[in-house]
Formats: C-alpha cells, sequence, structure tokens
C-alpha cells in the first residue's frame, strides 16, 4: 500500500481521534528507515505528521516532513514508517521489500518494545519462539533448563550449577539455547532451495520472490547469531555479575 498512517496529536503531544489514512503524492515515494537505530545508512533522518489541524477542522491542515537530524547533502531522506516495518517478516508482508539488518547500528536498549526492530523464529524441543539479540523469552528458558534437569544424569556441570544458582537461565542453559539457536542460524543459510524445474527461472516473479526470500533467511540468520553471540557472553561472565 501506497497509504500512510498518521497519528493526531494536541500541541502537548497527547493523541485525539483516531488515526488517518492518507495517500499523498510524492509523499509516498520517501522510503523506510528506523528511528530505533544509531545515525548511519538506513536509519531515519526525518519525521512527518499532520500540522495546522484544528479539532475536527481539517481546512488548513498539512501534511509535513520536517528533518529529525542533520542531512548531508546527497543523502537520502527516510522516514519510519511505523510497526507496519517491525519486524523483518511484517515488513516484507506490508511493504514487499527486507529491511537491511545492521547489528552495529543497532541501539541497545534496556526498555521493553511491544514491537522490537528485529526478530527471528526459532524452534526448541518442538516448540517455535520469536527472539531477538537483546532478550530471551522466559517460556524458550523454560523448556531449555527442562532439558537440562533430563540430561543432569549425564552431566555434572548441570548439577553444579542447579546448588550455586536457582534462577533458570543458568550458564549451562544459555549454552544450549546458543548452541540451538547457532544450529538454526546456518541451516537458514545452507538448506537447499526447493525448485521444481529449470523453466521455473524464466519467470522474473519467482527470481523476485526468491531473491526477497533470501534477504528474508539472511536477515534472521544475523539475528539468530546475534543472540547467539549475546547468550555466550552472559555464559561466560561470572555468575553474580550476570545477576
Amino acid at each position: 500500500t501506497r497509504a500512510c498512517r498518521v497519528e493526531r496529536k494536541c500541541e502537548d503531544g497527547v493523541q485525539w481521534g483516531p488515526p488517518l489514512r492518507i495517500l499523498a503524492p510524492i509523499f509516498d515515494f520517501i522510503n523506510h528507515g528506523s528511528s530505533r537505530t544509531k545515525a548511519g545508512d538506513g536509519s531515519a533522518n526525518a519525521s512527518f505528521g499532520i500540522e495546522n489541524e484544528l479539532t475536527f477542522d481539517m481546512h488548513n491542515a498539512k501534511l509535513v516532513v520536517r528533518a529529525s537530524r542533520d542531512i548531508l547533502e546527497g543523502e537520502e531522506v527516510l522516514i519510519d514508517y511505523g510497526d507496519s516495518a517491525r519486524p523483518a517478516w511484517r515488513c516484507l508482508t506490508s511493504y514487499g521489500f527486507v529491511p537491511e539488518y545492521n547489528i552495529d547500528l543497532e541501539i541497545d536498549t534496556e526498555e521493553e518494545e511491544q514491537n522490537v526492530e528485529h526478530v527471528a523464529e526459532l524452534w526448541m524441543n518442538g516448540l517455535r519462539f520469536e527472539v531477538d539479540p537483546h532478550s530471551v523469552p522466559f517460556d524458550l528458558v523454560e523448556v531449555a533448563a527442562a532439558q537440562a534437569l533430563l540430561d543432569q544424569e549425564d552431566d555434572d556441570e548441570v548439577e553444579e550449577e542447579e546448588e550455586e544458582e536457582d534462577n533458570l537461565l543458568t550458564p549451562y542453559v544459555a549454552r544450549a539455547i546458543a548452541k540451538r539457536a547457532t544450529e538454526a542460524a546456518f541451516h537458514l543459510i545452507t538448506e537447499p532451495e526447493m525448485v521444481d524445474s529449470e523453466e521455473d527461472w524464466d519467470s522474473p516473479e519467482l527470481v523476485h520472490a526468491a531473491s526477497l526470500a533470501g534477504l528474508l533467511r539472511w536477515s534472521q540468520h544475523r539475528v539468530l547469531l546475534a543472540f547467539a553471540d549475546n547468550l555466550k557472553l552472559f555464559s561466560s561472565s561470572p555468575l553474580e555479575e550476570a545477576e
């Protein structure tokens, strides 16, 4: 869709009334950039909103795009498409492209977001979880910890950690989750594509779809690796610091 969703807010920032769906020529050519990443390639450098709108009076209202930071000469103007562009798979289904995942530009925040910038699908013990580089779902920890209890007869390390730490996310559990995430990450880029015949590749639509699927798999691969790396870092830290 080329329509944009605009929140209606008073001067003090309080939202009033339902959001508007607007179709604005030229404006709809502005590409997406994330406002949740550090300034750099692919990050939003502008924002948009309705100005001069009076309550129940749109006569003098204007859709305005304003720079949110200094924009260099020749730099592309980018706006944040909002939660409809998060995570990557939703952006693909909403707008037909996969946003670039650059871990070096990610903002590491402790504030819990309803829709995080990048998440990846992770299956463990037949259950599906959505993970991101900066947090671990509690349900996933429970599943991994339960598996660790089943394995403890064959691994003294689990018993030692259980005596020292009541927290379910022990270093042993963190390493087990990290191992599974790493396996899943490499499975995404090594699993062969299924193609019915060579003639299928004569279709531009199939080539484009395969390209988008590859970009999404690569994005998910990088999210899972970042998730696994942070768990490995946690597991190598002293327990008193990890708390």
